[in-house]
């Protein structure tokens, strides 16, 4: 299964940078042939991995349209990115999936 991981934020601004921060972490426990911004991966062999699966990690600091002729051909789409979430601490981790995103003022367009 070809897997995309999409880093978003802004590296020069704080927290803003973390999924940066965790793209590269993440890049250094997978194969050292996945490497940031190429286009092909080849299938990663460290006990992080999820057998036959094949990854690329895109750090990118805009969430816009441009983004999306990059998804073609994927059949896994993990995002990371940073949010505020109501009086959740810091360094929280949340997980959605796409329907709990659905109604969400800024991701969601009717």
């Amino acid at each position: 299964m070809k897997t995309l991981i999409l880093a978003l934020g802004n590296p020069i601004l704080s927290d803003d940078s973390a999924a940066h921060v965790v793209a590269d972490r993440l890049a250094e426990r997978l194969s050292s042939s996945c490497v940031l911004h190429e286009e092909s991966c080849q299938e990663a062999n460290t006990p992080y991995d999820i057998p036959n699966t094949q990854y690329k990690i895109i750090k990118s600091s805009a969430a816009t349209m441009d983004i999306i002729p990059q998804l073609v051909g994927y059949q896994r789409l993990v995002v990371i990115d940073t949010i505020q979430l109501g009086s959740a601490p810091p360094g929280t981790v949340h997980r959605f999936a796409l329907d709990d995103l659905a109604n969400t003022i800024r991701i969601s367009s009717p």
